[in-house]
């Protein structure tokens, strides 16, 4: 029988020796053990770089030590999603509402796969029969998914309906996703219009990987050239870095950081194999950046 002293915890490894313990935990090394924490660094090593049927193999070990991981499960229906197994992807969520309710980023996954397969109604049911469970910041992220499936389905207006009108247009109006006109028309009626209409769209996501606001580039004529999402409860542009989320385990492998002036440097530099640059979004690079 082993002391404790005997096993070879993973706390504070690299992800280089995280690697190499996990392949012998998978090759029936009991000695060596990895937390959950540990797992999640390799399965997002894996879902990075591409290796899916990898990743999917550690989701099912790492479950093995923790059947009960929110986080774990949210993983391997997100490779289940993107191996477009959709029915099992579905299934792995269903276990995942059973332990965790409020998991936003289950809902917003699920509501990718039906939109994935062209369901949009499933998609905005979805996302419209869990908003009121939700707290504000969260509900504005339904919301915003919520806008695309519509914008998709090119039905953007019918967002409106989601519950009452105003409610529904305040909380999109928060999200930087709307914006008010300033006068009524003759029925009385106040027009919206949608922010980001005609531009490209660039998701701005938080470390975790949530998307927080947008930054989009006109398609054709007119100004601005680029606009960015207001400053709202989720998204401040002096504490975010474009492609912070995206390029999280180059600039680890790499050990620095290119900083750009905006997001099409970013997406330009990744194209040239430079996949750890980030941007701020219209500020000098703060503290708080750095």
């Amino acid at each position: 029988m082993f002391d404790d002293d005997d096993f070879i915890e993973g706390e504070g490894k690299s992800l280089e020796q995280l690697l190499q313990d996990y392949m012998a935990i998978k090759n029936g090394q009991s000695r060596i053990s990895l937390d959950e924490d540990d797992f999640e660094e390799i399965i997002d090593y894996f879902i990075f770089n591409t290796k899916e049927m990898e990743g999917l193999e550690a989701c099912e070990i790492a479950l093995g030590y923790f059947p009960y991981s929110s986080a774990i499960l949210q993983f391997k229906a997100e490779i289940l999603a993107q191996l477009q197994r959709y029915g099992q992807a579905l299934q792995v969520l269903d276990d995942l509402d059973r332990l965790d309710q409020k998991n936003v980023s289950a809902v917003l996954l699920r509501a990718d796969i039906y939109l994935n397969q062209l369901k949009y109604k499933q998609a905005a049911d979805c996302l419209e029969n869990n908003i009121a469970h939700f707290g504000k910041k969260d509900q504005i992220e339904l919301l915003m998914e919520l806008s695309d499936v519509y914008d998709e389905a090119e039905e953007f207006e019918a967002v409106f309906d989601t519950y009452s009108k105003d409610e529904t247009a305040k909380l999109l109006m928060d999200a930087g996703l709307l914006i008010q006109g300033e006068s009524a028309d003759a029925s009385g009626k106040v027009k919206r219009y949608d922010r980001f209409r005609d531009r490209i769209m660039f998701p701005i996501r938080n470390p975790k990987g949530q998307v927080i606001g947008f930054g989009g580039r006109i398609l054709d004529q007119g100004e601005p050239k680029y606009l960015n999402s207001p400053e709202t409860s989720l998204f401040s542009k002096g504490n975010t870095l474009y492609g912070l989320f995206e390029g999280r385990l180059a600039i680890r492998e790499q050990g620095y950081v290119l900083v750009c002036e905006g997001y099409m440097d970013v997406v330009a530099l990744a194209q040239l194999g430079f996949a750890n640059a980030v941007a701020t979004l219209g500020t000098a690079c703060t503290a708080s950046h750095v």
